[in-house]
């Protein structure tokens, strides 16, 4: 027999070898070259679980100093900018904006930082939620920049304030917005309302 014929029947039997292991169950080959599956996303979480109590306090506190805080008392929102208080309440308005602190979906957690400044949530460049509810517990939320994508903005749960999150933007920019645009009835819109004929 000439040498290249040994070769090629060597070959040959080894490849029918592997082909014979692979077929093989649990065979290392096999699950090689399969890689290592890769988990499904998990579920977009909440700050808390929606739905589960009802707020009955908010207040937003921002860096530039403009603050507003709404409160339920006697089954009617009540609205503060500071210690003025702000009439008409449009408790509608009011109502939905406490029902937005419901909404607050977590996208994802940031790994590896190290410098809160960094992402707008140090105490000079934070804004401040706190909202109170019905069961008497409390959540306070600490609002920093949003991110490059614009999906989000960088928050800590203060509950953990090891965690740097990543909240949906839609869901925290009716509430950022309160201070500035205030649920409260504009006085023209009021002024233009029929009055009851006596």
């Amino acid at each position: 027999m000439q040498r290249s014929t040994v070769i090629v029947l060597i070959l040959l039997a080894i490849l029918g070898g592997v082909y014979w292991y692979t077929q093989q169950e649990d065979n290392a080959i096999s699950a090689a070259l399969a890689g290592t599956p890769t988990p499904p996303p998990a579920a977009p979480g909440y700050l808390l679980e929606p739905y589960s109590k009802f707020a009955t306090s908010l207040s937003v506190r921002k860096a530039d100093g403009a603050q507003i805080s709404l409160e339920f008392k006697d089954n009617l929102w009540e609205a503060r900018s500071g210690t003025t208080l702000l009439e008409p309440v449009d408790q509608q308005a009011a109502e939905s904006a406490a029902f937005g602190v419901q909404d607050l979906r977590i996208l994802s957690e940031v790994e590896g930082w190290s410098s809160l400044a960094d992402f707008g949530l140090d105490e000079e460049n934070a804004s401040i939620m706190e909202a109170g509810f019905s069961d008497g517990t409390s959540l306070t939320v600490w609002i920093g920049n949003p991110t490059v994508t614009g999906s989000g903005y960088y928050v800590r749960d203060m509950s953990q304030p090891g965690k740097i999150l990543v909240v949906n933007k839609l869901s925290l920019d009716g509430i950022l917005l309160l201070p500035e645009n205030p649920p409260v009835i504009p006085t023209d819109i009021l002024e233009s309302m029929p009055t009851p004929e006596q």
